[in-house]
Formats: C-alpha cells, sequence, structure tokens
C-alpha cells in the first residue's frame, strides 16, 4: 500500500501566502479563530488583514487525485460562516476557500456555485426567519482566481 501525498497542501498554501504579501495584507499562518460549531478549535489556513482593518478568513482545499477534500468543502462553508456571523463585532468580512490541484470531481461545481442550491444561512431575528445565500460572506476560488485578486489587494 502507497502513502498518499499530503505536502503538497503546503505549496497550496505557500502560493496563497505569496499573493498575500504581494497584496500588501499582514496575515498569520495556521491561525486559531475560536471553536468550530462548538466542537474544537477551528483554525484557518491564514488570516489576513489589511490597513483598513478589515479581515479575511482563508482555507485552502488541495485535491491531487480523488479523496475527500471536495467533501469537506460544504462543512467548511458552514464553519466559515459561523465563525463570520459569531465573530465579536462582526471582525471577520468575507471567507475564501482556495482550491487547488487536478484531483476534483466537483470542482467546476463548486466554482460556478451550485453549492448554494443545497447551503444557505438560516438567521430569525425578532421573530422573522430570513435565509441569505453563503456567498455572502464565503468564496470559493481556483487558485488562479484567488492569486489574482489578492496581488491587487482585492479581496
Amino acid at each position: 500500500m502507497t502513502s498518499r501525498e499530503t505536502r503538497t497542501g503546503a505549496d497550496l498554501e505557500a502560493m496563497v501566502e505569496l499573493a498575500l504579501k504581494r497584496g500588501g495584507y499582514n496575515y498569520k499562518h495556521n491561525a486559531l479563530i475560536g471553536r468550530r460549531l462548538g466542537a474544537g478549535r477551528h483554525f484557518v489556513d491564514f488570516l489576513a488583514w489589511d490597513d483598513a482593518g478589515r479581515h479575511y478568513l482563508i482555507a485552502c482545499k488541495w485535491q491531487q487525485v480523488g479523496g475527500t477534500a471536495e467533501q469537506k468543502v460544504p462543512f467548511e462553508v458552514i464553519s466559515l460562516i459561523h465563525a463570520i456571523v459569531n465573530s465579536p463585532e462582526k471582525k471577520y468580512k468575507r471567507a475564501y476557500i482556495v482550491i487547488g490541484g487536478l484531483g476534483w470531481v466537483w470542482r467546476d461545481f463548486y466554482l460556478r456555485g451550485d453549492l448554494k442550491k443545497y447551503v444557505n444561512y438560516r438567521d430569525i431575528q425578532k421573530g422573522v426567519e430570513t435565509y441569505t445565500d453563503y456567498e455572502k460572506w464565503v468564496s470559493i476560488l481556483s487558485l488562479e482566481d484567488f492569486v489574482a485578486r489578492a496581488n491587487k489587494g482585492q479581496l
């Protein structure tokens, strides 16, 4: 039995880090941002912020061959929404899930935003129930799209 290559995710993170540097963002790698839906500590690959004090959560997902990274994306979306809506003083402006690698079966599904058919945020304020599409808070981007935005300082 051969072992799976797990270091390639670090390569994705290195590319994201370089884009953040070029875009002028401050950042922390492997940042603890709170509790993940009450079940343990929630770390993101990067917590980035700009000079205006806007904070961004960034999760990197690499899929080189068929596997489970793509199955984790919906839960990551849910976890990131939870972090944003429950952050003190609404500290986090937006979250990004950066997907890289060629092993994705559902790559186009995620990048087109088709997940919104199944995942949205339910909020009840003063007895009124509303539903908001996850894309209000979380963007799922290819590595190339993320790098283009970050390099230009346009997160």
